[in-house]
């Protein structure tokens, strides 16, 4: 019998988890003027993005930068924090394997 495995390492985004971002672009239209793809472009342009991904910039900070670069109004941090975070859907199967 094979050695038990000391280690195993899981992708989270698209493989433990899916996710939709679109909910994200649209959730966040509702505060701007500004059209979904103007948004998504933002998202694919930005070094902010990145930045954020890799822990270099806090949610808070992220948060006002594009409070400002959007041009969002009305928007607060916790509901923006909750609809940002409401984007995950378990992949089938792949919890049951995780456990």
């Amino acid at each position: 019998m094979p050695p038990k495995p000391e280690l195993i390492i899981f992708d989270l985004g698209r493989v433990l988890l899916d996710f939709d971002f679109k909910k994200v672009v649209r959730n966040l239209q509702r505060y701007t003027n500004k059209t979904e793809k103007e948004i998504r472009h933002y998202f694919e342009s930005t070094p902010l993005w990145d930045r954020f991904e890799c822990g270099r910039v806090t949610p808070a900070v992220f948060f006002k930068t594009l409070k400002k670069d959007l041009g969002l109004k009305g928007l607060t941090f916790p509901v923006f924090e909750k609809f940002w975070n409401d984007i995950f859907t378990p992949t089938p199967g792949t919890l049951k394997l995780l456990k």
